[in-house]
């Protein structure tokens, strides 16, 4: 029977290695959907489309299976209605920093989106399929992927479950950086989302919470995104 490799385990140079190729596989899937608006036939858009949740699968799938080999565990039980509590008091507190954060965003720098919204908003276009196909990923798989690699891996690769400072710096450092921002307030934005995900997963050891509230997140998020879309 092999054993199972505990990647907790391992030098610091090959965990490093590990987030570092999930964080970069992690930006392949828009890469399909601009493929799908470039496409010159019906059937290679549907192609290209295919590639699209086919590649979004393949990279939750591993994901969990490098999650399970970080010897994650110590989840708090939780009733029901703590559970409720966790997930939309996280969700409220992001919803209010980004309100915030979003009116400096405006006040100071006169963005009405950060660059990584209007990177989104760009890439769908006009194009209904495209539009759907990425409401699809932001609201189902982006928040499943995400919070895998982001809360999950990363800090049950570099941290204990007992520390809870240097987990939110680093998630929300690491989550940032891997949304496109063109100044302080917008990087802060995702700082901020990350950091408080970090902290609803180490203070519950439930990443289905943190995988809810960034789905809660992306869900109103996407709708402020499609809804001008469709009216224009």
């Amino acid at each position: 029977m092999r054993t199972r490799i505990d990647l907790t385990q391992q030098p610091l140079w090959q965990r490093v290695l590990v987030m570092v190729g999930l964080a970069l596989v992690i930006q392949v899937p828009p890469l399909f959907l601009f493929a799908v608006r470039q496409a010159g036939s019906q059937g290679a858009r549907w192609g290209w489309l295919a590639g699209y949740f086919g590649v979004f699968i393949a990279i939750i799938a591993l994901a969990l299976a490098v999650y399970q080999r970080t010897g994650f565990g110590l989840k708090r039980a939780l009733s029901w209605r703590q559970a409720r509590d966790w997930i939309f008091g996280g969700w409220l507190v992001l919803l209010c920093c980004q309100l915030a954060l979003s009116y400096f965003n405006r006040l100071w720098y006169h963005q009405t989106e950060t660059a990584n919204n209007q990177a989104i908003a760009e890439l769908m276009g006009h194009d209904p399929l495209v539009i759907v196909a990425m409401s699809i990923g932001a609201i189902l798989l982006s928040p499943v992927a995400e919070e895998v690699i982001f809360r999950g891996i990363l800090i049950d690769l570099f941290f204990s479950r007992f520390q809870l400072i240097g987990p939110i710096l680093v998630s929300g450092l690491v989550f940032s950086a891997e949304h496109a921002s063109t100044n302080p307030i917008s990087f802060l934005i995702y700082f901020m989302l990350g950091g408080v995900l970090a902290y609803v997963y180490q203070r519950t050891g439930h990443l289905e919470y943190t995988i809810a509230i960034h789905a809660l997140n992306n869900l109103l998020a996407t709708g402020a995104l499609v809804v001008p879309l469709l009216l224009h």
